[in-house]
C-alpha cells in the first residue's frame, strides 16, 4: 500500500467517525510503522500521523493538541491572608482583619462602602429637596446635582403646589405646607426627616465607641462599623493589646496596657508569682526552701510550696542538701594580750549563718593568777 492510500484510508475513518459521533482521533497502524496521535496537553487537540511508510518515506505529523487553561482559583483565602487591622469592602459591607490574618463577619455601613471604608453622605437612590432642587442620592452614596424646581420641591420631586398640612424638609430646615406653599420652621441641629428633626448626631460624622468605630446614619443614630482588637483611635484600630489588660511578663513580673493601647514597664509581684497574669501565692517560683524535718520546698509556678524530697543523712541549707560535716565558729587562735581595767568585760560575739548542733564551746586562757575569765552562752 502506498503512501497515497494510507491517506485515502485514514480520510475515510475521518467521515464515518463524523457520522458515529466518534472522536476524530484515528490510530491507524501502516505498513513498516505505527501512528500515534500528537502530543497536545488538552483532550480537544487532533492526533497526528507518525511512523515509516511502507516505502520508507516519513509518515505526516498531525498537528500538536491545544493546552488546556488551568483551572480558576477558589474563592476565599487560606487562613491569614490578610494583614492584621486592615480593611476591604464586599458585596454585605465593611469587613476588618483579625489579629490571626482572617477577615471578620462584614458589618453593613451607613451609606455604602467604597475604597475599603464606610463612607458617602446618603443612601443610593433616596431623594430630597435642597434649596429648591430635587436631588437623588448616587450610587456612591453622594447627592447629584439635582433638578432645579420652578415652582417648588416636594418630597424630592418637582411638583406645582404642595398638600396643605403635609410636611417636608429643606435639607435641615422642616417645611409645613400652607395654601399649597411651603412654610420653613427652625432647622434642625442633626436630621430633618418628614418634616420633624430626629436623631443624635450629623449623618456622616464618625467616632470611637468602646473600642468600635462608629458612623452617623442617614437617620442621625450612631452605627457600629467594626469592632477593634485593641483600641479604637480617631477612625481607625490601633494599639498592641486592650487598656487596663495585665499580662505576666515572666514567673515574677508583669505590665499593664495603658490607655493608648500600649504595654507599660515592668512591675514586680514581689514575694509571689505572676501567674495567669496576675500576681498570685507566696514565693517566687523555682526558689527552694528548708523546712522541719530535714525537707526541701520548691516554689511551683502558682506561688505554692510544694515538697520536693528530704535529705535523709545530709543537712539542708538554703534549699540544698549538703554533707553535715562539723565547722568552726568565732575566735579559735587568740594571741593578743589585753588589758583591762577592774569591772570591764571584753566581748567576742559569734553568730551562726545556719542551724547547727553546738558539739562544743570553750575558751582558754594564759596562765596568770590575776586573771579571770567567764565563759557565757
Amino acid at each position: 500500500m502506498t503512501k497515497t492510500h494510507v491517506l485515502l484510508i485514514a480520510g475515510l475513518f475521518a467521515g464515518c467517525n463524523a457520522v458515529l459521533g466518534i472522536s476524530d482521533d484515528p490510530v491507524v497502524q501502516a505498513a513498516g510503522g505505527s501512528t500515534s496521535g500528537g502530543g497536545g496537553a488538552s483532550s480537544s487537540g487532533k492526533g497526528g500521523m507518525s511512523g515509516a511508510a511502507a516505502s520508507g518515506d516519513a509518515g505526516a505529523t498531525g498537528d500538536a493538541g491545544a493546552t488546556g487553561n488551568a483551572g480558576a482559583a477558589g474563592e476565599g483565602g487560606a487562613a491569614g491572608s490578610c494583614e492584621p487591622n486592615s480593611q476591604s469592602c464586599d458585596e454585605q459591607g465593611l469587613v476588618i482583619c483579625d489579629d490571626d490574618g482572617n477577615w471578620s463577619e462584614p458589618s453593613a455601613c451607613p451609606f455604602v462602602c467604597a475604597g475599603n471604608e464606610c463612607t458617602g453622605e446618603c443612601v443610593p437612590d433616596t431623594k430630597r429637596c435642597s434649596m429648591g432642587r430635587a436631588q437623588t442620592c448616587g450610587q456612591d452614596g453622594l447627592w447629584d446635582e439635582g433638578t432645579e424646581c420652578p415652582v417648588l420641591c416636594d418630597q424630592g420631586e418637582c411638583a406645582t403646589s404642595c398638600t396643605d398640612d403635609s410636611k417636608s424638609c429643606d435639607e435641615l430646615t422642616p417645611q409645613l405646607c400652607v395654601q399649597g406653599a411651603w412654610q420653613n420652621g427652625a432647622p434642625c441641629p442633626f436630621v430633618c426627616q418628614d418634616g420633624e428633626c430626629i436623631g443624635e448626631c450629623t449623618p456622616n460624622d464618625k467616632q470611637c465607641s468602646d473600642g468600635a468605630r462608629q458612623t452617623c446614619s442617614a437617620t442621625g443614630e450612631w452605627v457600629t462599623d467594626f469592632t477593634c482588637p485593641f483600641v479604637c483611635s480617631g477612625e481607625s484600630c490601633s494599639g498592641e493589646c486592650v487598656p487596663e489588660g495585665v499580662e505576666c511578663i515572666d514567673e515574677n513580673s508583669f505590665h499593664v496596657c495603658g490607655p493608648e493601647g500600649t504595654w507599660g514597664e515592668a512591675e514586680s509581684c514581689g514575694n509571689a508569682a505572676c501567674y495567669m497574669d496576675a500576681c498570685t501565692g507566696s514565693c517566687v517560683p523555682q526558689t527552694r526552701q528548708c523546712v522541719a524535718g530535714n525537707t526541701v520546698q520548691e516554689c511551683q509556678d502558682d506561688g505554692t510550696w510544694e515538697d520536693v524530697g528530704g535529705c535523709g543523712a545530709q543537712i539542708c541549707r538554703s534549699g540544698e542538701c549538703e554533707d553535715n560535716l562539723p565547722f568552726s565558729l568565732g575566735v579559735t587562735n587568740l594571741t593578743s594580750t589585753y588589758s583591762l581595767g577592774a569591772g570591764s568585760i571584753f566581748l567576742v560575739p559569734i553568730h551562726a549563718e545556719v542551724a547547727a548542733q553546738l558539739q562544743y564551746f570553750g575558751f582558754g586562757r594564759a596562765v596568770t593568777a590575776s586573771t579571770n575569765a567567764r565563759l557565757t552562752l
